[in-house]
């Protein structure tokens, strides 16, 4: 008897293991099912939450990622609009599924109602709300193929390397091959324009440092720092996309050489078209209006930059041809000279 009551509660003790076991599993199989919805075949919506653009010399880190969420979408056959964030309030309309991914730096704690992707580059999180597994497996699997590649430590050279100035390395003697991530864009639209890529790529380093995300205390924008209200004039508004920044910035600055090209020198009309990019062109037109009623005009931009200084007087600005009041131009001055350092160190580091 004994020896059957042992064969009893052990029969009895495996069958109650099975079953704690088989209920174990589905618990777990709940906690670890896939919920929430695939990122594929469809209009993604993203907003970054990176750092403040605060350090002009920093790593690119909202160029990489917006690089970065273009090919994931590409790859899944998805569109992607991407916004940027200053102030750190996109959690909530992530968890209301009015965002799909919100990108934060890889410092950054998060709260646990919410799921975030592998480290990317030792930089940033992908973030999905916290029932999305189905977007977290999508976004992951991604991300470790890309790790994998050879694609991602060229991407480090470009985006991740803290930003040298060219005119020191042209001092240095340094030669480079590539610029900016953005060598092919700037080579295409350079031609637009009919400079040498170098021109432009000075202009670009001059206002953004090749930074996607700068972002000015007056509102302008991007690469480029496209005023929205400029941009719009080209039906320009993606001013976060590289292509459509740069594209406007071009399509402004054809505009400005039509403007000049009636008033001033052929050789000189690049230097009228740069004044105007940094003050505007009213600015530029109200200092010519001003060297020609001082009879010193001559078409050349050594004959306004003579007069600028002037421009800041009350009793100028009250003549009638000028236009937009005074004007404080020693910026616009310190704007060009630096564009035509930068573009000849690009020559020297970079022919």
């Amino acid at each position: 008897m004994p020896m059957k009551k042992n064969i009893f509660l052990n029969i009895l003790a495996i069958i109650i293991g099975l079953v704690a076991a088989h209920f174990i599993g589905i618990m777990i199989e709940k906690q670890t099912r896939l919920t929430g919805y695939s990122l594929a075949e469809r209009d993604i919506r993203c907003v970054m939450e990176l750092d403040p653009y605060s350090d002009a010399n920093r790593e690119l880190k909202a160029g990489l990622n917006y690089d970065l969420l273009h090919r994931f979408a590409a790859d899944l056959g998805s569109s992607v609009e991407v916004m940027i964030s200053l102030t750190g309030e996109y959690l909530d309309s992530l968890k209301s599924g009015k965002v799909d991914i919100v990108i934060r730096p890889s410092k950054d704690t998060c709260s646990t109602d919410i799921l975030k992707s592998e480290e990317i580059c030792g930089i940033s999180h992908w973030i999905v709300a916290g029932d999305n597994r189905i977007a977290l497996k999508e976004i992951d699997e991604w991300l470790k193929n890309y790790a994998s590649s050879d694609q991602m430590d060229k991407d480090k050279k470009l985006y991740l390397k803290p930003l040298s100035n060219p005119i020191l390395c042209a001092e240095k003697g340094i030669k480079v091959k590539q610029i900016s991530p953005y060598d092919s864009l700037i080579n295409v639209y350079a031609k637009k324009l009919n400079w040498k890529s170098n021109k432009l790529a000075a202009l670009i380093y001059q206002e953004s440092r090749f930074h996607i995300d700068a972002l000015s205390r007056r509102g302008a924008t991007g690469l480029m720092q496209m005023m929205p209200h400029t941009a719009s004039r080209y039906e320009r508004e993606k001013l976060l996309d590289p292509e459509e920044n740069i594209r406007a910035g071009v399509d402004y600055l054809n505009n400005l050489r039509r403007i000049f090209s009636s008033r001033v020198k052929e050789d000189q009309i690049d230097l009228f078209m740069l004044a105007s990019y940094n003050a505007g062109e009213g600015r530029i037109l109200d200092c010519i209006n001003y060297a020609q009623y001082k009879n010193i005009y001559d078409s050349t931009w050594a004959s306004i930059s003579a007069i600028i200084p002037e421009m800041s007087n009350e009793e100028v600005a009250s003549l009638d041809t000028i236009k937009l009041g005074t004007f404080s131009g020693g910026e616009t001055l310190i704007f060009i000279d630096n564009i035509m350092e930068l573009e000849e160190a690009y020559d020297l580091i970079c022919p």
